[in-house]
């Protein structure tokens, strides 16, 4: 059969030959040969046409026409047809946002392939469906709402599953979906699907654990009621293990969305302070870990320092803070230089206040003191030295502030002072680090038939984590022979 020979020329690992097959003029016959009788050869033609969308000739594919045809094959009576079409049009949908919005205008494309997750033939069927889903929501501009409103669902419903590749994909796709404007995190938080997530952090699996950590930093480094969502669903407790991982990057990405959280409002700050072991875990890896991760550690303090209540510097000092703030110190990043400083600032104007106030808590607060035995006073005098105007303003300010009046020495150095607590470029905002209450969730629906007219019946609306998760539906659960297209 000529075109497996075609498809096989196109399966070569090293270095396909594609531009070579193309030049043959054999892509419109491909295509045609889509809408064959022969299981077989549709099945060897989406084939030849899939190795093609895996490389640069994506939109040769597009062009050709051939997308409708791909679309109607996700509904062909072959399993393995409907498979390799799927696969086609997940690499095409994967390729830009142009040729994915291109396949969501495609009449059928969504429903087509909702369908196949609802009645999977295979495991191996539906993981290349998922993987194909997530693809639909990928790139940026992110999709609109109206187009992925009934794919969140699904990939809701798809987080229960056990497969640790459906797992993934399902993930990755809601993943894409929340590194996106508010209304997306919305719908997503509205689909019951956050304390699946946050309970998948655990999980054995990297693949599953690491976008279940990424869903979590889009959702807390939103707005605040998104962050409070995640704090609803018990996130601060699940992210301690996740600080005392032996994967660098996970560390690094656990530390940033904690970071987020001590940006928010008091109750989340909080919160986080009240999560037993996270200070502990956050105050190690300031001292140990790698310096990007160690970063990302500092932030946590310096975050509840600039945006806490006088409470929760007074918690975080007494934890032990001090130490690994003028540690970091003595490192050359200028704007991480700057954000420390500005935290010290924080936790001295806590001790000032009380002071003035005449706060009992003042005798007890003898933070300017404790970072002086720190070697603090010496550190931030070297920074004067600093080639950074704003590092050396930033010190100068302090010394001056809270250690050069006390001892009335005078500054000892000449120059222009910035504003004092002119922040380090959006300390206490939620945009700067590395990179209401949710609705209540409604029980998970399961999937049941599809409707009479061959379209997929809204079975994912309201998904949550089940008790138990459900299984695929038993393989010919659907007659996709019995299925006429016009």
């Amino acid at each position: 059969m000529g075109v497996k020979q075609i498809r096989r020329l196109l399966s070569t690992e090293d270095n396909p030959p594609v531009r070579q097959v193309l030049a043959t003029g054999v892509l419109p016959t491909l295509v045609a040969l889509l809408d064959s009788p022969e299981a077989k050869v549709v099945f060897e033609s989406a084939w030849a046409l899939t190795n093609i969308a895996s490389t640069e000739f994506t939109k040769t594919v597009v062009e050709s026409g051939a997308l409708p045809k791909l679309v109607a094959g996700m509904m062909h009576a072959d399993g393995s047809v409907r498979e390799q079409c799927m696969w086609c049009v997940g690499n095409i949908t994967g390729d830009s946002a142009d040729f994915r919005d291109a396949v969501f205008g495609t009449p059928n494309s969504v429903n087509n392939l909702l369908l196949n997750i609802q009645h999977p033939d295979n495991i191996k069927l539906l993981r290349n469906a998922t993987w194909t889903l997530s693809n639909f929501c990928r790139g940026k501009p992110a999709p609109a709402l109206e187009l992925v409103a009934p794919i969140i669902p699904a990939l809701a419903y798809l987080t229960t599953m056990e497969d640790k590749d459906v797992l993934s994909d399902a993930l990755w796709g809601l993943c894409y979906l929340t590194d996106s404007e508010e209304r997306l995190i919305d719908a997503v938080l509205a689909s019951g699907v956050l304390p699946r997530i946050v309970a998948l952090l655990g999980h054995a699996e990297l693949a599953v654990s690491m976008p279940s950590l990424r869903i979590v930093g889009n959702v807390v480094s939103s707005v605040d009621r998104h962050t409070q969502a995640a704090v609803d669903a018990g996130t601060m407790a699940a992210l301690v293990p996740m600080l005392r991982s032996h994967r660098r990057n996970v560390r690094r990405e656990a530390c940033w969305a904690i970071s987020n959280v001590a940006a928010g409002t008091h109750a989340q700050i909080g919160a986080l302070l009240a999560t037993p072991g996270l200070v502990a875990a956050v105050l190690d890896t300031m001292r140990s870990s790698e310096w990007h991760v160690r970063k990302e550690a500092a932030w946590i303090v310096c975050n509840t320092a600039a945006a806490g209540a006088p409470e929760h510097v007074c918690k975080i000092v007494s934890c032990g803070v001090i130490e690994p703030l003028v540690d970091i110190l003595g490192n050359e990043d200028a704007r991480m230089l700057v954000v420390v400083m500005d935290a010290m600032e924080a936790i001295l104007a806590v001790e000032a206040r009380f002071t003035r106030e005449g706060n009992p808590a003042a005798a007890m607060c003898r933070f300017a003191e404790q970072f002086e035995e720190q070697g603090a006073v010496g550190r931030l005098e070297e920074l004067q030295e600093h080639g950074s105007a704003d590092v050396y303003n930033k010190a100068y300010a302090l010394l001056s502030k809270y250690y050069y009046s006390r001892e009335e020495e005078g500054s000892g150095a000449e120059g222009a002072v910035v504003e004092e607590n002119a922040g380090a470029g959006g300390l206490g905002s939620k945009v700067f680090a590395f990179g209401a209450p949710a609705a209540a969730a409604a029980p998970v629906a399961a999937f049941g038939a599809a409707q009479a007219a061959n379209v997929a019946a809204p079975l994912f609306a309201g998904v949550a984590k089940p008790a138990a998760a459900a299984a695929p539906a038993a393989p010919g659960a659907f007659n996709f022979s019995a299925i006429a297209f016009a």
